[in-house]
């Protein structure tokens, strides 16, 4: 076919353009080729780009579906689908692509969005061109994955046990928080003075004597106990 002949040698395309004058049928034709997934390996290079363009994107979406079909049926990452929408004066339009195996497509795309911008006004043109959609892929799915679980004895931690030994401490800072035990039955929260006696005997524990002891009752549900120790 004429296709076969176009891409022998390995001569593959690596690039597809759709412009404003090209029919729906014509698309058609390409999307039964792209279906199959030997077509694709057959004539397209790993790396390839497919661009349309619409004059008329309001009434005319055949273009855009188009390459959301291309950018389903290869599925998966690196493949992205990107519309730009482009206004010139009162009339709008729109250049699509699909973009496959392409690692840095934002970059990429950012990069075109600003000289498609700076090429029109420096030719005068009233003129402004926006990314309004980016779709990619699926992530690649790893059947063999075997991560390797690393425990905390795999580490050097010689440094960070010198710095932490070293360290001079300004004050310390402590958050209680109590809750009842769901298997017991006969649990029953304490009182604030309950929890009260339980603050000040964890900090005796610890070997810290208070200086302040401040309860609040009357800043919602329960209480709030807040001390300063040494």
């Amino acid at each position: 076919s004429a296709l076969r002949n176009a891409t022998s040698d390995d001569k593959r395309f690596d690039m597809v353009v759709l412009d404003g004058s090209t029919p729906y049928v014509m698309g058609q034709i390409m999307n039964s080729i792209l279906n199959v997934p030997r077509y694709r390996v057959d004539f397209l290079h790993e790396f390839n780009l497919f661009l349309t363009w619409s004059n008329k994107p309001r009434t005319e979406n055949w273009q855009r579906n188009f390459l959301e079909r291309y950018r389903k049926d290869v599925l998966h990452d690196p493949i992205t689908r990107v519309e730009f929408k482009i206004k010139v004066g009162e009339e709008t339009m729109e250049m699509g692509l699909v973009s496959c195996g392409d690692l840095a497509i934002f970059h990429n795309v950012n990069i075109l969005e600003k000289k498609l911008n700076k090429r029109l006004k420096r030719e005068g043109k009233v003129a402004e061109i926006e990314v309004i959609n980016l779709t990619g892929g699926l992530f690649p799915y790893n059947f063999n994955y075997d991560p390797k679980e690393f425990l905390q004895s795999d580490y050097d931690s010689a440094p960070g046990d010198k710095q932490f030994a070293e360290q001079q401490p300004l004050g310390r800072e402590v958050i209680f928080q109590f809750e009842l035990e769901e298997e017991i039955d006969i649990a029953e929260m304490p009182n604030w003075e309950g929890i009260t006696h339980i603050v000040q005997a964890a900090l005796s524990i610890l070997k810290y004597s208070a200086t302040r002891f401040d309860t609040y009752t009357d800043v919602g549900d329960g209480c709030l106990l807040l001390s300063e120790f040494k």
